[in-house]
């Protein structure tokens, strides 16, 4: 019996002893890797450090000069990008320059200094967006530039530049809703939330590279300068290259118009003007940092100066008013029809108007 039980005990003594050396061998497998048997307890997993792998080997930021890695774009991103790199290829035609008178005058305000500015710098440029479209759409296409975008808030300015830039198919255009209508593709409702994204940001936002050059000749000019500033820098453009065209740079003048338009001197310098000085061609001061591009466009988000006075009057005119007669210096004057009261049927007015007099007749 007591063989027996000396026996057991031996036994239990020897299995815990056995069960002490395999735990042993478990841990000190765990903690020193170079281990060379297969480990009895496996070791816990430890979380690997995620890499990111760019889309290229390496990307540069023109901003700070430095090599970064980006995660790779979504699968409808690629796409996006795919069809765009095919939208945007630039189209080389038989490049010619422009000659003063042909082109017709689409009424949009272009005077003859103007459209000869305005053509030898699309006549020197691979690439232009438009804020406003019209006759300097169809000054761009007589010239040949290779890629053109653009935006207009009126859908009739839409196709008629559509229409009238013969042969240059690889042009696109982009109508920005922003809302009812008055003169001028001008929003009667100013206060509509859509307005700034559809108007200044949105039609440049999938524009994946920058243009030589901005023109500004539609609504909300101010905002529309920072905005085409702001995505030529995001976009890896050469600022000491890239520029901003203005029409009617005049009616910035604080002691005439002063529709705020000269407030872009704080954050840019002209470097080129029209004879009659009413186009201006501006580059970006040297040192001026994004925020405060940033600061000037959020004070003019919702500034529509162009036509705004006219739009007052011709808005809140009497109602027994069946005519309104507009004159300026040039005595030119076009005929339109105008979203208005019903008994305010006709207008005639010209883009600039002298001292900014109304004269109803």
């Amino acid at each position: 019996m007591n063989s027996l039980l000396m026996n057991v005990v031996a036994f239990l003594v020897g299995l815990s002893i056995g069960s002490m050396i395999f735990s042993t061998a478990g841990l000190i497998h765990c903690a020193d890797k170079s281990v060379p048997s297969e480990p009895i307890i496996s070791c816990p997993q430890q979380p690997q450090p995620s890499i990111t792998k760019p889309v290229d080997s390496t990307a540069t930021t023109t901003r700070d000069g430095g090599e970064y890695e980006y995660e790779t774009p979504a699968i409808f991103d690629q796409m996006n990008n795919k069809l765009y790199t095919m939208a945007t290829t630039p189209v080389l035609l038989n490049r010619k320059p422009y000659t003063l008178g042909a082109i017709k005058n689409t009424g949009g305000g272009l005077d003859d200094s103007d459209r000869t500015l305005l053509a030898s710098i699309y006549y020197n440029s691979t690439s232009v967006f438009e804020f406003g479209l019209g006759e300097s759409t169809h000054i761009a296409a007589y010239v040949g530039v290779p890629r053109l975008a653009g935006v207009d808030s009126d859908a009739v300015w839409v196709s008629n530049a559509r229409s009238g830039a013969q042969g240059m198919d690889h042009f696109r255009f982009t109508f920005a809703d922003i809302g009812d209508l008055g003169i001028y593709g001008r929003a009667l409702n100013e206060t509509l939330s859509k307005i700034p994204y559809n108007y200044q940001s949105g039609p440049l936002h999938n524009e994946l590279h920058a243009f030589d050059f901005y023109f500004i000749d539609g609504r909300y000019r101010v905002a529309c300068a920072c905005a085409a500033f702001l995505h030529a820098k995001s976009r890896g453009g050469d600022m000491s290259k890239v520029m901003v065209g203005f029409h009617d740079w005049h009616r910035g003048d604080p002691t005439n118009w002063n529709w705020g338009y000269w407030e872009m001197n704080e954050i840019a310098h002209v470097v080129r003007l029209s004879e009659s000085k009413k186009m201006a061609v501006l580059k970006l001061r040297e040192n001026v940092t994004e925020e405060a591009i940033v600061k000037m466009w959020e004070s003019h988000m919702w500034d529509d100066f162009d036509s705004k006075r006219l739009h007052d009057v011709l808005y809140t005119a009497p109602l027994n008013m069946a005519c309104i007669d507009i004159t300026e210096e040039t005595s030119q004057l076009s005929t339109g029809r105008l979203n208005a009261p019903a008994s305010l049927n006709t207008f005639r007015v010209d883009a600039t108007l002298e001292n900014s007099q109304l004269l109803i007749v």
